[in-house]
């Protein structure tokens, strides 16, 4: 007969092995996902050609947004990429900004005389794309297959019909409201003051119509061109540079025989220099010497 506790330990140990192969078969599969979704980026933009399909819809006016944030494998590269199929799509690029993010910078020791700087760093770009509203969905798709790893993606559209109306009858109301206004001046040019107020009222209001219409010049303007935000940046990258090492001057210091030799020559100098300036003085000498040859002669008559 078998001892009673190996069966609570087969038990056991059945268990463990089933919710091990459950986790890896869950961390797989999570990770196949994962990596599938990033092979076929497209499949996130929806297809918005049933807007223009759709009998509801077909007289509706879309103002479409795109904001993403993302990896890639090499910024400089995939900006000029992004360049070429915005103009491929009719569209522009109305801002950018490239730039380098420094993270770690050291210095390293590697001979007397020498250091190398290590760096390292991020590549970032911000790009403000505007294309056509028709063509934002296969722009994104092109852009989105160059992904490398996802931080957050989102795409907005919003009806601006509305707006446009509300905006075209507030303008025609000013229109008629400033035909109207102009006739109450001809009947009254007879009375200066009121005809003046009733300019400076209808200049308030053909302002105000006038602001109206440049409100609806934009709306339509982001209809017809859907804003792109996209923010790009690479792995961390590492650059290394030597660079002399300007602290430290021992190793181009002389060795002895060359400074003594260079204190020889300095000594020779110094001597030829005051040699020279003695020598600018040579009228004193000159008289010094014939007044002592007379003092020395007379005083030898004199002895």
């Amino acid at each position: 007969m078998k001892p009673s506790f190996v069966y609570p330990v087969l038990v056991l140990l059945s268990a463990s092995i089933f919710s091990i192969s459950c986790t890896n078969g869950t961390e797989k599969e999570s990770a196949n996902i994962a990596l599938e979704m990033i092979a076929d980026s497209t499949s996130i933009i929806p297809n918005n050609s049933n807007l223009t399909k759709n009998e509801a819809l077909k007289n509706k006016k879309f103002i479409r947004t795109a904001e993403s944030k993302f990896r890639v494998k090499e910024v400089k590269q995939t900006t000029q990429r992004i360049h070429d199929l915005t103009n491929k799509y009719g569209g522009y690029v109305s801002s950018m900004s490239l730039r380098s993010e420094p993270s770690v910078s050291k210095k390293i020791q590697i001979s007397a005389d020498s250091l190398v700087e290590v760096e390292e760093f991020i590549v970032r770009n911000e790009l403000t794309i505007r294309v056509p509203n028709q063509q934002l969905d296969s722009l994104l798709r092109e852009v989105f297959k160059m992904v490398d790893y996802w931080d957050n993606c989102e795409l907005k559209t919003d009806d601006a019909s509305l707006l446009i109306l509300g905006n075209s009858l507030k303008i025609k109301r000013l229109e008629s409201f400033s035909d109207r206004n102009k006739a109450n001046i001809d009947k009254k040019k007879g009375n200066i003051t009121i005809a003046s107020e009733a300019e400076k009222d209808g200049l308030a209001h053909d302002n105000q119509a006038d602001n109206y219409k440049i409100d609806q010049q934009s709306i339509e303007d982001r209809v017809n061109f859907s804003v792109v935000n996209l923010q790009i940046y690479q792995a961390e990258s590492i650059q290394k540079t030597a660079i002399p090492d300007i602290k430290n001057i021992e190793p181009y210091r002389p060795n002895i025989f060359l400074q003594v030799g260079d204190s020889l020559k300095d000594g020779w100098l110094v001597f030829e220099n005051l040699l020279v300036f003695l020598v600018k003085f040579w009228p004193l000498w000159v008289i010094g010497g014939v007044v002592y040859y007379f003092v020395r002669r007379k005083t030898l008559k004199v002895s």
